[in-house]
């Protein structure tokens, strides 16, 4: 048993059975006590905490149980950001770290490593703090039931300013707060700023001119601490969430861009680690914004809360009649609807002209009982727009007179083109004569008889065409099928 005592001039060791209701007058036990002085003897107290210069090290280990080493950090004027880290081969002691206010007794901060032994300890934390002055940190094992004297560990601490020269523009105690102390983001203008510490939040206010496009540019070094820069833009208000996105930063550099849809008016953007466990005092970030004006003349005509909202905004197409639109923000729904009168076969048209970023995707809805149920979904064709124009095609019976819905985006929601607009057609296609549709299933089928010659069409995309027959008793039956031009129409039957 290994303890650490002080301000007692006598200690007494008493040695009894545990229960005392045994003994043996035969086998003798055997005690020796040991006295030592080592590293971190005397530092058992925050009134006798070891000083650490600002950019030094100590160096102290967990001597005996209940072991706790105690140390005083200056922070002089001028310096804002505590930046301290515990280091420690592998070992027995599960070290715990905690930073204290001035008195000694108040936590600020405290981060363990549960296992020692299972490799090497490594605590680090930015604090930044309001007040210069002594702070006190205490290191000691978490259970207070392990000690190794032979293992030391080093305390670093540095003292500096904090980087980023917009602070402080966040962590306040209320959102109105936070956006009083917003930095302001001028239009085409790059601001720097900096995750300093564990729990930044750099709040920036943005003002759109008008309704349209924000272009964000978020830009990271190489060289950095990893760090999950999780980005929020929120409303005027400071808490509904208009758009979220995190950017990777630390080992490589980090160019990204984003485009966001946004009404005239003030809007907030925050920047913070997405765990609050990362910071980076030597690596900056930087945002520009760019305000475009959207080029869709339909706009606003989807991305609304609820399907309902979109539904009511689709844009409104005729039939025979093209449109066009843009897919401008990433993430960008347009939505369109068409009124079929009367069922049939219809064309839907989705295309551009030339190569695009935007990988485009066409989704068919129909209104059901319970909201809107996809029919038809069309991508395959235009998986990377870059290739060259886009030409998604699709042709299918409607059976029943309504109100569909058709939804154009980007396939993978992160591509944006201001310049190559698309086109947009739906186009009633009528049924060439002589047309039995629709037979799609075995209550529709075409009766026909022996020997009768029956002419069909596949005129649609999953187009069944079914014929029955009367076979009286055991017969024979041969069937023909053949076409007389060639046809894209790869004709199978069954029986």
């Amino acid at each position: 048993l290994e303890l650490t005592v002080s301000d007692l001039p006598h200690c007494y060791a008493v040695i009894r059975d545990h229960h005392g209701d045994d003994s043996d007058p035969v086998n003798p036990y055997f005690l020796r006590t040991t006295l030592s002085s080592g590293p971190g003897d005397g530092n058992n107290s925050p009134e006798s905490a070891t000083p650490v210069e600002c950019g030094g090290v100590a160096q102290d280990a967990i001597q005996a149980l209940s072991d706790v080493d105690w140390f005083r950090v200056e922070m002089a004027p001028g310096a804002d950001i505590l930046a301290y880290s515990l280091a420690m081969l592998p070992g027995s002691p599960d070290l715990t770290l905690t930073l204290y206010e001035s008195s000694g007794t108040t936590a600020i901060e405290s981060m363990s490593d549960p296992d020692g032994q299972y490799g090497p300890t490594i605590l680090g934390r930015n604090v930044r703090l309001t007040q210069s002055g002594y702070y006190y940190f205490s290191v000691r094992d978490s259970l207070d039931d392990d000690a190794d004297a032979s293992l030391l560990y080093d305390l670093s601490v540095q003292c500096v300013q904090d980087p980023d020269a917009n602070e402080p523009n966040g962590n306040f105690d209320t959102p109105a707060q936070n956006r009083s102390n917003a930095t302001s983001l001028p239009m085409d203008t790059p601001v720097t700023g900096y995750i300093s510490y564990q729990g930044d939040e750099d709040w920036y206010r943005v003002s759109m001119p008008h309704d349209g496009l924000l272009n964000l540019s978020i830009q990271t070094s190489a060289g950095g601490m990893p760090i999950d820069l999780l980005c929020t833009l929120l409303e005027s208000d400071g808490q509904s969430v208009e758009g979220e996105f995190v950017v990777e930063a630390g080992i490589d550099p980090t160019d990204f861009s984003l485009r966001v849809a946004l009404p005239s008016g003030t809007h907030f953007l925050r920047f913070r680690d997405e765990g609050d466990d990362g910071a980076d005092l030597a690596n900056s970030y930087s945002v520009r914004a760019i305000y475009e004006p959207d080029p869709d003349p339909n706009e606003p005509n989807g991305n609304f809360d609820t399907e309902q909202q979109n539904r009511n905004n689709a844009t409104q197409l005729v039939l025979g009649t093209p449109d066009m639109g843009y897919i401008g923000s990433n993430a960008d729904q347009d939505w369109f609807q068409v009124f079929v009168a009367t069922p049939g076969v219809y064309h839907f048209s989705l295309t551009n002209a030339a190569a695009s970023e935007v990988d485009l995707s066409m989704s068919i809805y129909r209104p059901d009982l319970n909201g809107l149920n996809m029919i038809l979904t069309r991508s395959e064709e235009d998986r990377d727009g870059q290739d060259g124009p886009t030409d998604i095609q699709a042709q299918m019976f409607l059976f029943d007179a309504d109100t569909y819905y058709i939804v154009v985006q980007d396939l993978y929601n992160n591509d944006t083109d201001l310049d190559v607009p698309y086109q947009i057609e739906v186009n009633s296609v009528p049924l060439p004569p002589g047309s039995n549709e629709p037979d799609e299933d075995r209550s529709e089928y075409v009766p026909i008889t022996s020997g009768q010659l029956v002419q069909g069409w596949i005129e649609f995309e999953g187009d069944r065409d079914w014929y029955g027959i009367d076979i009286q008793g055991e017969m024979n039956v041969l069937v023909e099928m053949w076409n007389d031009t060639p046809s894209p129409v790869e004709f199978i039957w069954f029986m």
